[in-house]
């Protein structure tokens, strides 16, 4: 289950975001690619 204190900084404010168990599958990106961004350096997505 996410967890709020292991968000990403990348993240927009709000309810939605993305943490470290991100295992940068392309899933998200794929499905709400207007959502979804790529952090090529740190290998994971973010909202």
């Amino acid at each position: 289950m996410a967890d709020v204190a292991n968000k990403y900084p990348e993240n927009v404010p709000g309810k939605y975001y993305v943490d470290e168990q991100c295992i940068d599958c392309d899933l998200c990106r794929e499905t709400a690619p207007a959502n979804f961004k790529r952090n090529d350096d740190g290998g994971h997505s973010y909202v």
